[in-house]
């Protein structure tokens, strides 16, 4: 499900779990008329009180180009749910799917705030284009 978001200055459309995971952590929230609207105040960021700590491998798969569709689907997926629920094989794949180096991260939380970094760049580019 998608819907359309706002921070007063600019609008865009996403998913339901993109807005749940990233966009209302940045201020946003829903104009949508037929989802309610979720308040930035009820906002917990629970990553902390469930990362479990366990030793980052950033090391994976390489994905063939007959996977596009696959990776598109999971992209979409993935976005569904919080970024502190995405398994160790769900960070990697994320990672070699948008390209991201994560070979620093020594543990999942540390991979968890790379992709966070990426996805709050990868927004700025988008408010900014």
């Amino acid at each position: 499900m998608f819907v359309n978001i706002t921070n007063g200055v600019s609008s865009c459309r996403v998913s339901k779990g993109a807005f749940d995971n990233f966009y209302k952590t940045i201020g946003y929230s829903i104009v949508d008329e037929t989802v309610d609207v979720v308040k930035v105040d009820d906002i917990k960021d629970t990553e902390e009180a469930k990362d479990t700590e366990e030793a980052y491998d950033s090391k994976s798969d390489e994905l063939s180009s007959d996977d596009v569709d696959e990776d598109e689907v999971f992209i979409e997926d993935i976005m569904e749910k919080p970024i502190s629920q995405w398994s160790n094989d769900e960070l990697k794949r994320f990672a070699t799917i948008k390209g991201i180096d994560t070979s620093s991260a020594k543990k999942v939380s540390e991979a968890r705030n790379i992709i966070k970094e990426f996805l709050i760049s990868e927004e700025k580019k988008a408010i900014n284009a």
